[in-house]
Formats: structure tokens, sequence, C-alpha cells
């Protein structure tokens, strides 16, 4: 499977926009977070307009709480919880300091690590097994919170949100994009201790 993208000189004059579409927002990312992105994002160019498709929907969905959808923590959480369900190793640590930096306690995503839910909150809303069901989304017998934001708007926003995260991941391991296998217990170490540097506000890349 290709890894690296296409040279634009390759790119059909139909395909072009999609190309520089997803070119750019590469290039608007903060600098902490290309490196991490690029080879993902370089894969995902051999097809200039899924590429464009699946980031533009990436962009929607990062900013679901300007929308109502669901607040900043609780699409970390998400990642947090499907990272771990889906082994994908390139999110867990791409988007652990987010997490915590919006609100995701770090005994919470020791939890999650561990596979424990029990008698855990997590702000408004709680951890929780998904076969207790009662309206609760989760994925792969393990839990999220409970169902999103109010209303109709909400819940198909979190849904939605659920089910391009767990393609999206997917994808970062068909294309070979993901991080070698670490300790995640000894990478949360620094945010248990209170220890790590944190982003002044979640950057959402996801």
């Amino acid at each position: 499977m290709a890894t690296t993208r296409s040279a634009p000189e390759t790119i059909s004059p139909e395909e072009r926009a999609d190309y520089d579409k997803v070119m750019d927002r590469l290039a608007r990312r903060p600098a902490g977070d290309v490196a991490p992105m690029a080879r993902y994002f370089h894969a995902l160019l051999n097809a200039p307009a899924p590429a464009a498709a699946i980031s533009g929907l990436g962009q929607v969905l990062r900013t679901g709480s300007q929308q109502g959808y669901y607040e900043d923590w609780m699409r970390e959480l998400i990642d947090m919880v499907l990272a771990v369900d889906c082994n994908n190793q390139m999110v867990f640590e791409h988007h652990l300091a987010d997490a915590v930096a919006v609100g995701v306690p770090p005994q919470a995503i020791l939890a999650i690590c561990r596979g424990e839910s029990a008698g855990l909150e997590v702000r408004s809303g709680s951890l929780c097994p998904t076969s207790q069901g009662g309206g609760r989304i989760g994925h792969g017998g393990r839990f999220l919170v409970d169902g999103g934001s109010p209303g109709s708007q909400g819940a198909v926003g979190y849904t939605a949100c659920i089910g391009w995260l767990l393609m999206t991941m997917r994808l970062v391991q068909a294309l070979g994009s993901d991080f070698p296998p670490a300790d995640r217990e000894e990478i949360l170490r620094p945010y248990l201790a209170g220890t790590a540097a944190l982003p002044e506000a979640a950057r959402g890349v996801f």
C-alpha cells in the first residue's frame, strides 16, 4: 500500500482542486501537528477525491462543539475510547494532551486503558459498559459517554463523529500510518502526575 503522496504533476486536472485542498489543510496545521499527520494524509492523496471528502468531513466534526452537537471534552473522550478499542497508537498519542486540556481526567483515560468503568464519572456524562444499553452509544464491547447532546441533532452529530473516527482509525492502520506499539500507561504517567505540558486548546485534528 502506498504511503507517500503522488507527485503534483501526476494528478489529473479534474482531481487537482481536491489535491490542493488537502495539502492546504495540512499546511495550515500547527507546527507540532504536521509530522504525525503527514504520512496519513500523503497516503490518502493517492486518491485525491476521497481524501478531500474524508478531510472535509473531519473539519466539520472536529468543530461539532460550535454547532452544539457535543462538547470538546466529549469528542476527545471518544478519541481515547476508540483509540484503545481499535488499538490505534497514533490517535491515542496525538490526542492525549488535547483530551486532558479540554477536561478529560487522566484517571478516566487510565480506566479506559485498563477496561475499567465501575463508578467512574467524567463531567456530566459517565463512562458505562455498552451492554447496559439505555440509549448509550458504544463500540466493540467497550464503553463511551452517554448519548451526546440533547435532541436528535446532537445524537446524530455524536454518532456521526463515532462512525467517522472508526473509519479514520482503520484507514490510518490500513495505510501503514500508525505509530509503533507503546505502553499507554507509561505515556500517561506525566499526565497523572500533573507534569505534562498541555496545549492551550485542543487541536481536534481528527
